[in-house]
């Protein structure tokens, strides 16, 4: 198993759990009950000033999507990305 195929899984699983959480929260009736956390609130966005000084192309646009999507689906994105990786660059 290479480290890409190994980082997708476990970035797959970090997804998974992230959606298994979000469910029991909401069956439980809390009243975060299944808000989708970004990677905005797990930083703060004190660290996150520089996405909106970025002006390179539409990078803005970019980081800003990146940073606000729920975090199961950037997890499951890099997961995915690595699966990538692993096809093109993994041992043969």
């Amino acid at each position: 198993m290479t480290k890409y195929r190994l980082i997708g899984i476990l970035s797959c699983v970090a997804g998974g759990v992230l959606i298994g959480f979000q469910t029991l929260s909401g069956v439980m009736g809390t009243k975060t009950s299944m808000q989708s956390s970004s990677l905005m609130d797990v930083v703060g966005p004190q660290y996150l000033e520089w996405v909106g000084n970025t002006s390179f192309f539409g990078l803005e646009k970019i980081a800003e999507t990146i940073v606000t999507m729920p975090l199961f689906v950037l997890m499951f994105g890099i997961g995915g990305l690595f699966f990538v990786l692993d096809y093109f660059l993994g041992r043969r």
